[in-house]
Parts: C-alpha cells; sequence; structure tokens
C-alpha cells in the first residue's frame, strides 16, 4: 500500500478487524474507555495527511493533521505513528537538498502546534510544537498493540487557559470540534481527549493551575460528549486490564487522532480585543455556519434537541446576564438597563403597562447556573444582555434570530481604546444580532483610571434598540 498526499482510506482487513474487536469482550479500559489486544496484521501502519502549511518558518502554528492508527506509550508517556516501508522511502527521497519545496501533505517530517497560541508567552512557545515518534512496524509486530473503538478519534491537545469558560470553550473545544469537522471526523465518532503537559509550563495554562481548571473542566466538559474521569494529561492515564493480567503491549491505538488547534482558536495569533492591533485581522469571518453546528453539537451532548429557526413567540424573553466577570470593572447588575425595560417596554401591569411588548425579563447569575439551566435558558431569549468576555460564552446557545447586547469598556484597552473583547468571534456568529453598547457603568480601568458611566442619551439610545430588535423578532416568522 503507498502513500498519498491525499487522504488514504485503511485497508479493509484493519477496518474489519477493528468492527470484529468492537464484537468482543473488552481485555481492559484506557480513561475509561474499552480496549482490544490486537495482532498486527499485513498492511497495518499509520498514515498522515496535514493541512494549513504556509509554507514559512512558523507554519507549524497553521497547521493540522489527521492520523490513521495514532499510538500511545502507557510507558514513555508519548505518541508514536508507525511508517510503512513506502513512507520510509518517500522520507528518504524528501532528504534530497534540491527537494527543498517540495512539500507532501503526506510527509510525517512535520509538526503542529498541541494548543492555542498565547500572544502573551514568549520564546517558550515553541514547548507546544509537538509530533509523535515515527517508529519502524517492526517495533510494535512482536507485542501487538490494544485497539480503542473502531470509530474513535483519539485528539492529544494542550489547553490554553481552561479555568476560564471562555478560554475553555473557544480556546480548547471550539478549536477541537473546527479540527474534527476539518477531517470528517465527527459524526459517528467516539472523541477521546488527552490534555498534553509540556516543559515548560505555559502562562495562564491548566498545566499551572489545574486546580482552578478543574471545577470548570468538570461543569463543562459535557459540552463535548465527556466527563473528567475520561480525560487525562499524558503523565496520569489510568489503564486496567481485565482479571489484572501485565499487559501485552505498552502501545494503545486508536484508528484516527488528530492535532494541531494553533490557529483555530476564536483569536488565532492575537489578543482578544485589548489592543488596536487585535482590530486589523479576523480569523472568524464566514465562520457562522460552522459556529451555529458547534452550537448545535454542544447542545446535543447535553441531550438537547436544538430549537427550530422559528421559536420567537410572546411572551418575549429578555435574559440579562448579572455578574458575569471575576473583573470588577465588567461586573454590573444592569439594574438601571432593568429599569428601563420595566418602564418603556413592558406591557405587563405590574411593570406599569406603557411598553408595547408582553416580554419575561430575567435577571440571572449565569456562573451560579449548571450548564444545563444556562443553555434552557439562553436558547429560549430573544434578547440577550451580558458584558463582553469569558462571561458571555452562553450567548452561543441564543436560538437562531435572536439579539444580544453586548456591553464593554470604552477606555480598558490599550491606551485607552474601547476593549471589545472577543469581538471577532462575536461579530461573526450569523445566526444572531450583535450590537456593542459602551459605558455599562462608571468605573475604572484596569489602570485605575476612571471611565466615564453612562448618560441619558445612552439609555434613550438602549430603549430605542431594543424596541427595534423586538420589532424585528416579532415579524421573525413573517418572512
Amino acid at each position: 500500500k503507498k502513500s498519498s498526499p491525499s487522504l488514504p482510506s485503511p485497508p479493509s482487513s484493519t477496518s474489519s478487524r477493528h468492527l470484529e474487536d468492537d464484537l468482543k469482550t473488552p481485555d481492559g479500559t484506557f480513561n475509561t474507555f474499552p480496549i482490544y489486544h490486537t495482532e498486527v496484521e499485513d498492511g497495518w501502519h499509520s498514515n498522515v495527511h496535514c493541512i494549513g502549511d504556509n509554507f514559512q518558518e512558523d507554519a507549524w502554528k497553521f497547521r493540522s493533521c489527521h492520523f490513521q492508527n495514532l499510538c500511545f506509550d502507557t510507558e514513555e508517556k508519548t505518541y508514536a505513528i508507525f511508517a510503512s516501508p513506502e513512507q520510509i522511502e518517500l522520507e528518504k527521497a524528501l532528504e534530497h537538498s534540491a527537494l527543498v519545496n517540495f512539500s507532501p501533505s503526506s510527509s510525517m517530517n512535520t509538526t503542529v502546534a498541541l494548543g492555542g497560541i498565547n500572544p502573551k508567552w514568549g520564546n517558550e512557545r515553541i514547548a507546544t510544537q509537538w509530533y509523535p515518534k515515527i517508529l519502524p512496524l517492526d517495533t510494535i509486530k512482536s507485542t501487538g498493540y490494544y485497539s480503542l473503538h473502531s470509530n474513535t478519534t483519539l485528539v492529544p491537545y494542550h489547553s490554553l487557559a481552561g479555568f476560564n469558560p471562555g478560554h475553555l470553550v473557544w480556546d480548547d473545544f471550539l478549536p477541537i470540534y473546527t479540527l474534527l469537522t476539518a477531517f470528517g471526523l465527527l459524526d459517528n465518532h467516539e472523541l477521546v481527549l488527552m490534555r498534553m503537559n509540556v516543559e515548560p509550563a505555559m502562562w495562564a495554562s491548566c498545566q499551572r493551575q489545574y486546580q482552578k481548571c478543574k471545577p470548570i473542566l468538570t461543569k463543562f466538559l459535557p459540552l463535548m460528549g465527556m466527563t473528567l474521569d475520561q480525560i487525562s494529561t499524558q503523565n496520569d492515564t489510568m489503564v486496567t486490564i481485565k482479571n489484572q493480567k501485565e499487559m501485552k503491549s505498552k502501545y494503545i491505538c486508536a484508528p484516527n487522532g488528530a492535532a494541531g488547534l494553533g490557529s483555530l482558536t476564536d483569536h488565532g495569533l492575537k489578543l482578544h480585543g485589548w489592543i488596536p492591533k487585535d482590530y486589523t485581522t479576523t480569523y472568524n469571518h464566514g465562520r457562522g455556519a460552522s459556529l451555529y453546528a458547534f452550537r448545535n453539537f454542544m447542545m446535543k451532548n447535553m441531550g438537547i434537541e436544538p430549537e427550530a429557526t422559528k421559536i420567537h413567540s410572546a411572551p418575549y424573553r429578555i435574559v440579562i446576564s448579572v455578574g458575569s466577570s471575576a473583573q470588577s470593572n465588567r461586573s454590573t447588575n444592569f439594574d438601571k438597563q432593568m429599569q428601563l425595560l420595566k418602564e418603556h417596554i413592558s406591557n405587563k401591569k405590574e411593570h406599569g403597562g406603557k411598553g408595547k411588548y408582553d416580554v419575561e425579563i430575567v435577571q440571572v447569575r449565569l456562573s451560579s447556573m449548571s450548564v444545563m439551566e444556562q443553555i434552557r435558558m439562553v436558547s429560549g431569549a430573544s434578547i440577550f444582555i451580558t458584558m463582553c468576555g469569558g462571561g458571555a460564552i452562553s450567548a452561543m446557545f441564543l436560538p437562531r434570530g435572536a439579539s444580544m447586547f453586548a456591553f464593554y469598556n470604552e477606555g480598558d484597552g490599550e491606551g485607552g481604546t474601547p476593549a471589545r473583547l472577543d469581538w471577532d468571534l462575536l461579530n461573526n456568529i450569523g445566526y444572531l444580532r450583535l450590537h456593542w453598547l459602551p459605558r455599562p457603568q462608571k468605573s475604572y480601568t484596569r489602570r485605575g483610571k476612571a471611565m466615564e458611566g453612562p448618560g441619558q442619551h445612552d439609555y434613550d439610545a438602549f430603549v430605542k434598540l431594543v424596541e427595534h430588535e423586538l420589532d424585528v423578532i416579532s415579524h421573525t416568522n413573517d418572512y
């Protein structure tokens, strides 16, 4: 079997063998997933297909790869792939100095970024550059390997800052989802994640702050269809062998694997909107459909069927997210906005009855709610009011046609510039209408400089915008 620059299909004998294994009693488990000892058959080997190369020295930050037969070495705590004779001959041929620009996507002489790149990291970011060891087939033939299910995809990744829900969902989960969809590894595939530690440990990473990450992972991992006991680092995997027998092989292999999240985060290689330079490039333009599919993927993993497109009807729910940030200058209760909605929008007698619309106005502290409760609350909302930042991730679950009011601190960015955090992602969520509103409250910048609070003109514009959006939403089903 010869290597191909395009994604090769696994040998039919390998596929049938895996299907047979799936019907057997497991020989043990790997991080709770069943494993089956399997002999190496003729034609079995690893393949790779990589995309995203920009032909520059830093191409590893942009590259993503799909592996067939990606294996984890339980003794050395490393990953390995096993090259076919044809692969070895190809790599030898590519060593010729005249072939420096000969770039097959199936070459194993390459690297990827395990996780998103934090621009605040210095040269130590090179530690996230990764590739599995390339070993000859003879290394595994005598012992065989333990195979995960035939529909399993193994994803080694590095968590950028998983102690923050926004970073976890948009810098870890979204890139993993994008990686899987890029290679067609999402539908009918069981996901096995392994969080990779690197040396040195990156600033703000889960490796440094796991005690902060653990409760956030516990809470949000179900969005990926997983639980905390199913995920580990490479150094603390849990392998059990049936009847306490010794392992026949140190290798645990998945039929499919994928890695390379470097530029698949919501911000790529830039910051989230703190400095003017962040606004000169975009990584999410045209990503609206995939972001909606990501929303639906997470909801289905929670056992919630995404609602149909046309769901807006009275009473129109307006959700106000209070205290959505741990940062004091981004933590507000929106009491004034709540008052304005009651006085000018609601037609309920208990609110004065001056408004035009039958609305349900709800102030919630989402951080105190389970993920399931958050989804049920937000997915039935017509308007969602929040501060920008990681606490705004629940907006992902808004229904198609809803409106999001994202408040931001006008002078909290570098040099007193606006800090529209996560603007790149939020501005490209095509299934909802996003509006940016400055001056949520009188406060101070991160550097202690006073920021002006809202004036009457802000309140008047807020009311007019809500009226406009409810007019649009109330006629959604007319089109």
